[in-house]
């Protein structure tokens, strides 16, 4: 058995599911990156990447539909874009170990490959075991994210950083962007916040927003262990 074999059986147990046809779940972890170094014509999963983004979808609105009638579409439509977007993807890809399994020739696997490869692995399983499959996957690894749509976000790091920096000394956090990495799809973001008196701190995201919080997050914990 080779290794990219025993590492995929070991994904298949942990998301409660066995492919009969096992050639979908490779192409779902088969990146482009991979196809390019090899100069190969095996199909990478960007095409399951487009097809597992419309199922997540369905699945999720199916969900909040059924989930609470007094749900107005305007808090339907906020927890949807929540929880079918790219940060979602990726912490659901590390809560299943995706990363383990994929294949990217050799390179390295980025936060925004993950998140597409778990929309890819969403649509193998539904290529492979159709509807149901997919579906008892998303409730399945989704439900801690449900929660959190359903509680309401808690206060983000931005505005507690904000609110500090103020009552130091009525400085506001600046915020400084790097040039986006990845590919143009699928960009990841990098900024740094700086405020003054308290230093500063960076952060990673697959959107500018997320960067931000990250960033903002840091700098809070930095501040706590430094006793600011």
């Amino acid at each position: 058995m080779s290794a990219w074999h025993e590492k995929r059986a070991a994904l298949q147990k942990r998301i409660h599911y066995r492919f009969q046809d096992e050639t979908l779940l490779a192409e779902a972890c088969f990146l482009s990156g991979a196809r390019l170094s090899r100069a190969s014509a095996e199909k990478d999963n960007q095409r399951l990447e487009f097809l597992g983004d419309r199922v997540l979808g369905l699945v999720v609105a199916e969900a909040l539909f059924a989930s609470d009638e007094n749900l107005s579409v305007g808090d339907m439509a906020a927890r949807l874009n929540m929880l079918v977007g790219r940060d979602s993807l990726k912490e659901t890809a590390d809560a299943i170990q995706l990363a383990d399994c994929l294949d990217n020739g050799g390179n390295l696997i980025g936060p925004s490959q993950c998140a597409d490869a778990c929309e890819a692995l969403i649509a193998a399983l539904y290529q492979d075991g159709g509807l149901e499959a997919a579906r008892r996957f998303i409730l399945n690894f989704w439900r801690p994210l449900f929660l959190r749509a359903s509680q309401g976000e808690p206060r983000d790091a931005k505005s507690l950083l904000q609110e500090a920096s103020q009552q130091a000394d009525g400085a506001l956090p600046i915020y400084k962007f790097h040039k986006p990495r990845g590919p143009r799809h699928a960009p990841e973001f990098r900024v740094e916040v700086f405020v003054k008196g308290m230093g500063s701190a960076s952060g990673i995201g697959l959107s500018k927003r997320a960067a931000e919080q990250e960033a903002a997050g840091a700098l809070l914990r930095k501040m706590k262990e430094e006793g600011a």
